[in-house]
């Protein structure tokens, strides 16, 4: 082969291994970044914005002693799922262990303690 002929060909290898450098560090680049991009949503997360029985119970309470009574009947659902959950959770008490005892205990106090707040 010329010697022109392997410069060039040379040349071109040297083109190519640095194409592929660019390449691979980019991609390396972009896993990074998207690696990057994961942790910081893991590290936002959520908010929870769902109110707990207590807290609806509370909000009842407040607008009960302010007269909403159209809020109110919109809450009939609410007080259907509080009053049934309540009545399944009494057929269920004697069958706790310790363990589920105490944390109904939890519960029970820190929800109790939002509505008589």
């Amino acid at each position: 082969m010329p010697e022109s002929t392997q410069k060039a060909v040379a040349a071109a290898d040297e083109v190519e291994a640095k194409a592929d450098a660019e390449s691979q560090a980019r991609a390396e680049a972009d896993a990074a970044f998207e690696e990057e991009q994961r942790e910081s949503v893991r590290e936002v997360g959520t908010i929870e914005l769902t109110p707990t029985w207590g807290e609806i119970g509370l909000l009842f309470w407040r607008l009960a002693l302010s007269g909403e009574e159209a809020a109110i009947r919109e809450m009939r659902g609410e007080f259907a799922k509080a009053f049934a959950g309540m009545e399944v959770l009494s057929k269920i008490m004697s069958t706790l262990t310790p363990e589920q005892r105490a944390v109904f205990d939890a519960v029970w106090k820190v929800e109790q303690a939002k509505v008589l707040r």
